[in-house]
């Protein structure tokens, strides 16, 4: 009788950790780090809004703000710098950079604000790897420096 109640804990236990497995999942590697913070700035991710701290992480998936008087810098792994001014939201689609295979992508939904971007060796090593969509437009960032101002 003991070891049937023990069993039945043991399931129980397991039903109730299950759905916490599912949402634990591992993050992705980092795309780029956040470099400067001024003002409000916000990052969304996982269904989460939180407060942007210089040195965080950036991974696919997050969507970053800057508030009325913010803005924000992230610098990603090949060097490549974004800077938003105030009121802009980005969300970072995908990322790769691993010259190993030849796998280079900068993909981001540039919503709203203004934003300046540097371009780092991922368009030396492919000149289309930078897309940016917009509501009205996609850009293409080949090599240098471009500045982007959407309203709405």
């Amino acid at each position: 009788m003991a070891c049937l109640r023990d069993l039945f804990r043991l399931a129980v236990a397991g039903l109730c950790l299950w759905p916490v497995a599912l949402v634990a999942q591992p993050l992705p590697d980092p795309a780029g780090y956040i470099s400067r913070v001024s003002g409000e700035a916000l990052v969304t991710s996982r269904g989460i809004t939180s407060e942007l701290l210089p040195g965080q992480a950036v991974i696919e998936g997050m969507t970053l703000h800057s508030g009325p008087g913010g803005g924000l810098a992230v610098i990603f792994e090949d060097g490549t710098v974004m800077s938003f001014g105030p009121d802009s939201e980005l969300h970072l689609e995908r990322y790769r950079f691993t010259p190993a295979i030849g796998a280079f992508a900068l993909e981001a939904r540039f919503e709203r604000g203004t934003l300046s971007i540097e371009s780092g060796a991922i368009t030396r090593l492919d000149p289309d790897a930078i897309n940016l969509r917009t509501p009205d437009a996609r850009v293409r960032v080949r090599a240098g420096h471009a500045l982007l101002k959407v309203s709405r």
